[in-house]
């Protein structure tokens, strides 16, 4: 999308290291310009990811609060 035509403008920047001085130097790598909507929807819409993953996760963080695992099996489904 051109500048003018753009909402935001997203500047891309990286730190590199500058092998003279052996120091790392913020600079700016690239612009991106954008229109706010389609920003604004990117940011905040979340992909779901795998169910098998989030029971994991979940099951992990039970068994850290508990002085040991759990003697029975997780629920394979919930409903």
């Amino acid at each position: 999308m051109k500048a003018e035509q753009a909402d935001i403008a997203w500047l891309i920047y990286d730190l590199i290291l500058n092998q003279a001085t052996g120091r790392y130097e913020l600079t700016k790598v690239d612009e991106v310009f954008t229109l706010f909507d389609e920003a604004l929807r990117q940011i905040t819409t979340t992909q779901a990811g795998s169910i098998e993953n989030f029971k994991q996760l979940l099951q992990s963080k039970l068994d850290e609060q508990l002085e040991s695992a759990p003697i029975t099996r997780s629920l394979d489904s919930p409903f």
